[in-house]
């Protein structure tokens, strides 16, 4: 689950400004972090760790109902975009509606901005994450 967040975050052990101009720290760690601190890689990896553990509490939560694929992309998807922000969304009206809607990732492709100009980076990790997010599960494992 960590894999799709970490090809699009990238690791950062000295704090830097990300585009929507937050200190960022690790693999987009925002919290509490300031200008100057550095971490070790180890450091890094707990608090992506402690950060997912987070999305994913707020996630099962709300109770959608989401097949495997469709949470993962999820989790990724709100720790870029924050957990207030997913609150307040237009994707999670939609989800609520329809998980399986292809309206979630129409809308999945609209947040590839920050600070009013759009990203690249953004718009790769938005393909990934609705790629992801559609992606059949396969119940037929076994044949015969």
């Amino acid at each position: 689950m960590l894999d799709l967040i970490k090809r699009f975050e990238g690791l950062k052990l000295t704090a830097y400004k990300c585009p929507a101009g937050k200190w960022t720290i690790g693999y987009g760690h925002t919290l509490g972090v300031k200008q100057g601190d550095k971490i070790t890689k180890e450091q890094a990896e707990k608090l992506l760790n402690e950060d997912v553990k987070n999305v994913i509490e707020f996630l099962n939560k709300l109770k959608l109902r989401l097949n495997p694929n469709q949470f993962e992309a999820l989790v990724s998807f709100i720790y870029n975009i924050g957990v207030r922000n997913f609150s307040y969304s237009h994707i999670y009206e939609l989800i609520k509606k329809d998980a399986n809607s292809e309206k979630v990732g129409l809308e999945m492709r609209r947040w590839i901005y920050a600070g009013e100009k759009k990203l690249k980076g953004l718009e790769l990790r938005r393909e990934a994450e609705k790629n992801k997010y559609y992606e059949t599960i396969n119940t037929d494992m076994h044949h015969t």
